[in-house]
């Protein structure tokens, strides 16, 4: 992030909401992380399902609306991405 020359008011602001959002949190006894409250209010994940994913070595965390909106957004014009990648090499 602070080597983004491309667009450092981007990185910037990324990382400031990253450490206004952030918190410390610890495991509980079932293995379960817990999201801070504030975190959790202000992205309207309180009593929501949520999803998961592991992806370029995070995890993402989205409410069922977002994950829907990006399910749909992947949908779209899947045989020419699925082309595209081939073509770059993908097996």
């Amino acid at each position: 992030m602070e080597n983004d020359t491309d667009n450092p008011d981007a990185a910037d602001d990324i990382t400031f909401m990253a450490k206004d959002l952030g918190g410390t949190c610890e495991m509980d006894g079932q293995g379960r992380v817990l999201i801070p409250a504030r975190t959790r209010e202000l992205l309207k994940m309180e009593s929501e399902q949520v999803f998961l994913d592991c992806y370029k070595g995070r995890v993402n965390v989205q409410t069922k609306e977002v994950y829907e909106r990006r399910q749909e957004r992947a949908r779209q014009n899947l045989t020419d991405k699925l082309r595209r990648l081939e073509q770059k090499g993908l097996k």
